[in-house]
């Protein structure tokens, strides 16, 4: 049996919804291979569903009723992802199930792998403190690696945590003696864990860290991370019932915690600019600064060697390399995009994550460690720069440092040599230019850590899992009303504005529309104006008119907002093709000499037939702007609406002498056609579809049939015609 993670996704949306008959049809055709126990459990939830339904019919009052419904939503949920593993198990290609199978064959419990790596790792901490570096200690290195991947597997492949596993790992993480390296891999595991399936113990857990107030900013950040994520891929099971119920009641009051998640919320929202960074890097600057390589080396050949590299920056011609060429323009959008928090690491680094050392899940979210058993190399080769670079958080994540340092070993020594040199030069700049801008008080560590673990996260979900056949937790945008009860703690007009602005800004208009909504008021314009460009793109045009006439009510006077009213009109359900030539023509008394207002206006007395009143208009356009084509198209069909046909055969006869377009073929073929000129008219026609295709005389054809009917043209005749035609062109 297939059952794909797209398949098991679907079945939980189908779940989340009122009605569960199709869900029980549904699982009930989907295990047929399962085991016995998988079957019982669907059929005990469909009895008791049916219970509740036949309570209902019979008109007993139920008020537990609803509790029910969440309960058996929650159990079929684990039912789906018992079926989703069981289907899977034995031949699945996805890391998660090969790694699942090799956890199994292991056999070992959690307990017995940490006790095994901290009886490696604490007398390899030692022998390090002493400087003692030796082939032991390369052998420890390596099993105390592979024990700490094994940790991370066995956490991230069990979708159910047991509460003895549960309650081991809290005492590892509140223990101070514990490495920081394993805290962080246990607890990174359970994020994992949890986005694949949903589980009331590590939800908990992560609370635990994220409330401690010892368990340090950096596990605190993950954690945090952990939870929003939780909330943004699985809603409705979150907090549906437990602790954790509770727990957010307590954080609606804890400005720190509340404080602390809309922070961490923030940074994920920011991961939308990354593919954004990316693709620009990939498809805009790099390919310009390949063609400029030929210019940049002359110049290079040209300058004397004891020049100043730093002086290049301010040559003229090097600058006028870099504005022909619209390199500094994109540059400066990058530069303004870092500086709202994207992250410009990924497009550098993507293409440094084929070493075999990322082939391991577990090694895209270690904490980076120059003693790691895979950087050997990298050790022998490290300066005073690297151990500076390395050592802040500032410029790459962890997974980047380690791409970066495994690099180093392919790299020529002349090369390593002279980036040495200039890094320790730009590394200097670097931190003074961002040490104003990095957080520097206790609560800014938050947000620090967690942007390195998010960042961290990204890579792994873009470039390793599984080459886009699972599931991808940035797959949506983070929607802070749509984080289900966790909504309620962090709940914000202001924090719920900031997010709405920044989707807006990035015209993401369905999460930008939902946050925008939550923090508008009826006496902010913005805010209104906003909502409605919103609804307008997303095709809700009454809605968009709604908002832009309560917006309208605050600044009558804004011709911008007349005109998204007056386009509005023009279409959809809202339109109103008066009202919209209403507004124009008042625009365009104000300003009656805008070559795009007239155009405007003209169509909108189209649109409501007052072809008079719109000829009117084009032919001033004519005279004032006579370069107007589709001024004098519109024209030409105005003039056919009224009956004017000389006059439109005129137009059309200037226009296919000119730049002429399908549509101006099709029109001056109907033209033809209303003057019985059969033979002429199909002559158009063929030109036309050979110029548009088919379909656009379709489309041309059906836009006029009544008008063409009503002057006597049967529409037999044109779908003959158009046979006629089609049967021509096959030849």
């Amino acid at each position: 049996m297939k059952y794909t993670s797209r398949d098991h996704s679907e079945t939980d949306q189908l779940i989340a919804r009122r009605s569960l008959r199709r869900v029980f049809k549904k699982l009930k055709e989907i295990s047929a291979e399962c085991s016995s126990e998988v079957k019982a459990e669907i059929s005990a939830a469909e009895s008791t569903y049916r219970y509740l339904l036949h309570y209902l019919a019979e008109g007993y009052a139920d008020p537990s009723r609803e509790d029910q419904l969440q309960s058996l939503r929650y159990s079929l949920r684990r039912v789906n992802d018992r079926i989703f593993v069981e289907a899977n198990m034995a031949d699945s290609t996805l890391d998660w199930f090969a790694t699942l199978r090799l956890s199994l064959m292991n056999g070992r419990s959690l307990k017995e792998m940490v006790e095994k790596y901290m009886a490696v790792a604490e007398p390899l901490r030692d022998l390090y403190s002493l400087g003692v570096r030796n082939d032991d200690s390369e052998r420890m290195q390596t099993q105390a690696d592979n024990l700490l991947a094994d940790i991370f597997d066995k956490v991230n492949v069990s979708y159910r945590l047991s509460g003895e596993d549960r309650k081991f790992m809290g005492e590892v993480m509140s223990d101070p003696e514990s490495p920081v390296h394993l805290k962080r891999h246990l607890l990174s595991a359970t994020v994992m864990s949890i986005m694949r399936f949903y589980d009331d113990m590590k939800l908990d857990f992560m609370a635990d860290i994220a409330e401690s107030e010892d368990a340090g900013e950096e596990m605190r950040a993950i954690a945090l991370t952990g939870i929003i994520l939780t909330f943004s891929r699985h809603p409705l099971e979150a907090a549906a019932f437990g602790n954790i119920k509770l727990r957010i009641e307590l954080w609606k009051d804890n400005d720190r915690m509340a404080a602390d998640l809309r922070k961490v919320a923030s940074e994920l929202i920011r991961t939308i600019d990354t593919d954004t960074v990316r693709r620009k890097m990939n498809e805009e600057v790099i390919p310009k600064l390949m063609k400029l390589g030929p210019d940049i080396v002359k110049r290079m050949r040209d300058a004397s060697a004891d020049s100043d590299v730093g002086a290049i920056e301010d040559n003229p011609e090097w600058a006028g390399l870099m504005e022909q060429s619209g390199l500094r323009e994109k540059l400066e959008e990058l530069s303004e995009m870092q500086s709202e928090g994207a992250d410009l690491m990924m497009a550098a680094f993507s293409n440094l994550k084929s070493f075999p050392f990322f082939r391991r899940a577990a090694n895209w979210f270690l904490a980076f460690d120059s003693n790691h058993s895979a950087l050997g190399a990298f050790r022998r080769l490290q300066t005073p720069v690297f151990d500076s670079i390395f050592a802040t958080d500032m410029v790459m994540c962890d997974s980047d440092k380690y791409s970066f340092a495994l690099s180093l070993d392919r790299m020529p020594e002349s090369r390593l040599n002279m980036m040495t040199a200039s890094l320790s030069q730009q590394f200097d700049q670097l931190r003074m230019a961002q040490e104003g801008s990095v957080p520097t008080s206790a609560d800014a560590d938050v947000v620090v850590h967690a942007r390195r673990f998010i960042r961290g996260l990204y890579r792994y979900e873009k470039l390793f899992k599984d080459n886009g056949k699972d599931l991808d937790c940035f797959e949506n945008a983070i929607v802070f009303t749509e984080l289900g009860a966790l909504w309620k703690a962090i709940e914000s007009k202001d924090a719920a504005r900031l997010a709405g602005e920044f989707y807006f800004s990035r015209k993401i208009f369905s999460a930008a529309l939902a946050l925008l909504s939550a923090a508008a008021a009826d006496t902010e314009k913005l805010l209104l104006e906003q909502i409605g460009y919103c609804h307008e793109h997303l095709g809700n045009q009454d809605m968009a008119v709604e908002s832009y006439t309560r917006a309208l009510l605050i600044d009558p006077k804004s011709v911008w907002l007349r005109k998204r009213l007056a386009h509005c009109y023009l279409s959809g359900p809202a339109a109103d093709y008066a009202k919209a030539e209403e507004i124009y023509m008042s625009l365009l008394g104000q300003d009656p000499e805008n070559e795009k207002l007239m155009m405007l206006a003209a169509k909108a007395c189209i649109y409501n037939s007052d072809y008079k009143k719109a000829l009117g208009i084009l032919y001033k356009l004519n005279y004032l702007y006579p370069d107007n084509r589709q001024a004098d198209r519109l024209a030409a069909r105005c003039e056919m609406m009224t009956g004017d046909f000389e006059k439109s055969r005129g137009i059309y006869a200037r226009l296919l002498l000119t730049d002429p377009v399908a549509d101006d073929y099709f029109n001056i073929g109907k033209l033809s056609l209303l003057e019985n000129k059969i033979k002429e008219s199909a002559g158009y026609f063929k030109e036309g579809v050979r110029a548009g295709g088919a379909a656009g005389l379709k489309k041309a054809l059906d836009q006029d049939m009544h008008f063409l009917e009503n002057h006597g043209i049967s529409r037999q005749v044109i779908l003959l015609l158009t046979d006629k035609l089609l049967y021509d062109l096959e030849e």
